[in-house]
């Protein structure tokens, strides 16, 4: 990690490396999320699950080490909360692709053009878990302040395909399981990317609160 290993102590390190593992999990689950979108499959839906069944362990191990005396007391609370929301990266990715699963657009128009609106989500996602693992291997504020406001703009750009998706919803005259379905989908996908930025906003917290 860097510079990070000499700003923790053995144990905060150590948790630091867990909770960096936490975003290649978020990256796997993203993946198969992306084969649901393409081809819904009751197999890449096992295969998400099998991800937010691993984050929710490591999670729930990580916060018992950080309860138990592992952290420094200035951080601890800090460190709980990220833990969480790293967390909630991959529950959130699972929430997806279940409603995903679900339903089925009748038209073939509009199932294309939310197809592709959410497939964008993906590669936002993307891009946000490698930020979000760069920054937590880096132990220089500049650079995780550059990182976060990446961060920022791609959360803004999903803001805008979900406002796109709820506009499309409201202006087109769409049966109602598809206006319910398209909502779902459209919050959904932006939760994903909003627990990336709470996550990004938490672990730059964290590293303000040692470095002063």
């Amino acid at each position: 990690m860097g510079l990070l290993d000499r700003m923790f102590n053995g144990g905060e390190y150590k948790i630091m490396e867990e909770i960096g593992a936490m975003a290649e999990i978020a990256k796997k689950a993203n993946i198969e999320l992306q084969n649901i979108i393409k081809k819904p499959n009751r197999v890449y839906l096992e295969k998400i699950k099998m991800f937010e069944e691993e984050s929710d362990n490591k999670a729930f191990e990580l916060s018992n080490h950080i309860s138990s005396g592992a952290i420094s007391p200035n951080v601890l609370s800090d460190m709980l909360a990220l833990v969480e929301k790293e967390d909630s990266i991959v529950d959130s990715i699972f929430n997806l692709a279940r409603e995903i699963g679900r339903y089925r657009i009748p038209d073939k128009k509009v199932a294309a053009m939310v197809e592709k609106d959410i497939l964008t989500t993906t590669r936002l996602v993307d891009g946000a878990v490698d930020e979000l693992a760069k920054m937590e291997q880096s132990g220089d504020l500049t650079k995780i302040k550059e990182h976060r406001k990446i961060i920022e703009k791609l959360e803004k750009e999903e803001d805008d395909i979900k406002d796109g998706l709820l506009d499309f919803i409201y202006k087109y005259d769409v049966d109602f399981k598809t206006f319910n379905y398209i909502t779902e989908i459209a919050h959904r996908g932006d939760d994903i990317l909003d627990n990336c930025e709470d996550s990004a906003d938490m672990f730059m917290s964290i590293m303000i609160s040692i470095s002063t």
